[in-house]
């Protein structure tokens, strides 16, 4: 005799805002799933697009239109959905983006087998505004201590791919101060007493969209940013400034800070990864082999800089260099093990808004 469960294991959370464009691609992909103990919570955050009469069409039970008389931005409206949400599980969705059919499966079956990790994510594949494929996948840390060591500079988990333990999002919630960013500000909070990691596989496709940042946008998100490095930076017990904070931002982002790399940045970048080094050996923030790592390819971003200029003084100052000694451990378990983010020397960098 079958058994009729009360409640869903798994709800699956759209926010959404005037995405009805897209929102058909995301619900028929969450209702193709192999797995179907699911529900699925639509977030409308006050559209003003026809969202609610494509949420509409769908007479499968599962589907449920929740929608905010104004808008709270993302954060609020993903509060909004584990407030609602019934399952066990909450699985994250952009309402522009798709999940692979076995995702639902995949990532019930990893948490069941890890009970001590709070979320899980997947690599992701990528598609542009029409819902082309377009080439590459981004990798996240599929190792809990490397995703919890890439937090310093950067989120661990590609958002649209996570999921998560309902209890332990409904303890935590989304930031709602944080228009932007709020997922990686969330990991950060999670990571200091939980597990997160991703699977191996690209379990979802996210939109690419052509249209350029504003200056505003730009703005915000790098706020957002300053503001999370900052608390991990106070969780260290390191002193900084507003520059040390922006030196932190473009440490592992090259392609940000130009070609040109001055004896001052290059000697504030050794003093501050070794003071972070320092810092973590005593506060034991993140796991330390994992942390070194993650100092060592800050540096080799620095040594990149340093070949693009073409100052061999450069390149010979990096090469000498204390944050050397952690290079090796970099290059090999971001290149020599497959998972990892590519960029320059086989690596892929990401792009995506929560980085």
């Amino acid at each position: 005799m079958t058994t009729v469960r009360s409640a869903p294991r798994v709800s699956v959370v759209i926010p959404t805002y005037n995405s009805a464009r897209y929102l058909d691609d995301a619900i028929q992909s969450v209702l193709a799933q192999d797995y179907a103990d699911f529900e699925l919570l639509v977030v409308d955050d006050a559209s003003t697009d026809d969202t609610a009469d494509h949420v509409a069409r769908y007479r499968d039970p599962r589907v449920r239109y929740l929608r905010n008389d104004t808008q709270r931005g993302i954060a609020g409206a993903r509060n909004r959905g584990i407030d609602a949400a019934r399952g066990e599980f909450i699985a994250s969705l952009d309402g522009d983006d798709r999940a692979y059919p076995s995702r639902l499966s995949c990532q019930v079956a990893f948490l069941d087998a890890h009970p001590d990790h709070a979320a899980v994510g997947s690599w992701a594949r990528w598609m542009d505004a029409e819902g082309r494929a377009r080439p590459g996948v981004t990798r996240r840390p599929t190792d809990w201590r490397d995703a919890s060591a890439q937090l310093i500079y950067k989120s661990s988990l590609q958002q649209p791919s996570v999921t998560a333990r309902a209890a332990i999002l409904a303890e935590y919630r989304y930031d709602e101060s944080f228009r932007l960013s709020s997922d990686y500000e969330l990991w950060t909070r999670i990571a200091t007493h939980h597990r997160l990691a991703s699977q191996p596989r690209a379990l979802v496709r996210c939109r690419r969209h052509t249209r350029s940042t504003t200056r505003s946008e730009h703005d915000g998100v790098i706020a957002c940013q300053r503001r999370i490095f900052a608390r991990q930076l106070d969780r260290l017990g390191l002193r900084y400034c507003d520059e040390d904070l922006e030196g932190h931002r473009l440490l592992w982002r090259p392609g940000k800070r130009g070609d040109e790399l001055s004896r001052d940045t290059l000697a504030w970048a050794e003093d501050w990864l070794m003071r972070l080094a320092a810092a973590n050996a005593r506060e034991r923030c993140y796991p330390d082999a994992a942390f070194r790592a993650v100092l060592g390819w800050g540096w080799c971003q620095i040594g990149f800089s340093a070949l693009r200029s073409r100052s061999p003084r450069a390149v010979a100052r990096w090469s000498r260099g204390a944050p050397m000694r952690f290079v090796a451990s970099a290059l090999q378990r971001r290149v020599l093990k497959r998972g990892e983010p590519r960029g320059p020397l086989g690596y892929r960098r990401h792009s995506t808004g929560s980085q």
